[in-house]
């Protein structure tokens, strides 16, 4: 069964506890999550539930983002068809697996407030399952949905926050999804067990802001699946332990991008400053985008609700 964990700072000192109820019991100090998965397992903890009457309030808890630098940020884009759909693009146009990175810098508690860059005009959402990695893959490695338990040690809930005025109009993917604080993870780490993985195609990921449902989808529709993608990477590059994989975000984002059409003619006529601009200015017409006092909620749950990530609630300021 799927043990759920989180990070918290006490006296500057980052901790970690397992989450039982309403409270947690406390799993001792660690400088990172790399640290923390190669000194801990999933034994060790329910050990620890058992036999420990130690127990902290939750809500009195300065907790953290399980994800923890150093690691790396791997997103896949447009790995839902709904939202490949919403860029203007089909299936068919996409045939390989989109792959780019934030920085790690971008990590941030998933409880709070999500601030907004002064210079950032369309700020937005994109809801996404996270994958923790395991252990260090440096070689080609076949992973399949048999040994994806050897490779994948949990699963949290991760914000894909965007900047898409300089994402889009400069093609600037790194920089308009890097900023400070654009990527909230947790507030809990799901810890997984063998018997869970058969979960991760069957999981339920919604969003809201200010209490309207904006994005909503289940992993089952996913097109590239986790094995697929780490088997694909680990031809590339090296992961290591406590690195996170973005698995793609659902349709609903409030980006609107131009028809295919607009962005030719655009492309043949204007300046690159130009088509900035105007995209901006029509962006800008669009409600979805976040604005100071939004409140983001998002969760990702099982059918079976034995999978416990908690829940997100960031408040834009």
């Amino acid at each position: 069964m799927a043990v759920s964990v989180i990070s918290y700072l006490e006296n500057s000192c980052l901790q970690w506890a397992a989450v039982d109820g309403e409270k947690a019991t406390p799993l001792g100090a660690f400088p990172s999550l790399n640290q923390f998965l190669l000194n801990t397992s999933i034994a060790e903890i329910k050990q620890t539930l058992q036999t420990t009457d130690a127990s902290l309030k939750l809500d009195e808890l300065d907790i953290q983002s399980p994800v923890t630098e150093p690691c790396r940020i791997i997103c896949q884009g447009t790995n839902y068809l709904d939202h490949l759909e919403e860029t203007g693009a089909k299936a068919k146009d996409q045939p390989y697996n989109l792959l780019f990175a934030k920085d790690a810098s971008t990590l941030a508690p998933a409880v709070g407030n999500l601030h907004r860059p002064a210079n950032v005009q369309l700020l937005d959402y994109e809801l996404e399952l996270g994958l923790v990695i395991k252990k260090d893959i440096k070689q080609p490695t076949t992973i399949t949905n048999a040994n994806l338990p050897d490779f994948i040690a949990g699963i949290v809930i991760a914000n894909d926050v965007s900047a898409r005025g300089i994402q889009i109009s400069q093609e600037q993917w790194f920089k308009g999804k890097s900023f400070r604080g654009f990527c909230p993870v947790g507030p809990y780490l799901c810890l997984l067990e063998d018997e869970d993985f058969d979960k991760l195609d069957n999981l339920e990921l919604e969003l809201k802001v200010n209490g309207e449902t904006r994005q909503k989808v289940n992993t089952s529709l996913m097109i590239f699946k986790p094995a697929e993608t780490l088997t694909e990477i680990s031809t590339i590059f090296n992961l290591a332990r406590g690195d996170l994989l973005l698995t793609g975000t659902p349709g609903g984002v409030a980006l609107q991008p131009p028809s295919a059409l607009k962005i030719k003619l655009a492309t043949l006529f204007l300046s690159p400053h130009k088509r900035s601009q105007k995209f901006i200015q029509g962006q800008l017409k669009v409600s979805n985008y976040l604005q100071k006092g939004d409140m983001i909620e998002a969760r990702i749950t099982d059918v079976e609700n034995s999978l416990n990530l908690g829940t997100q609630k960031l408040l834009c300021k």
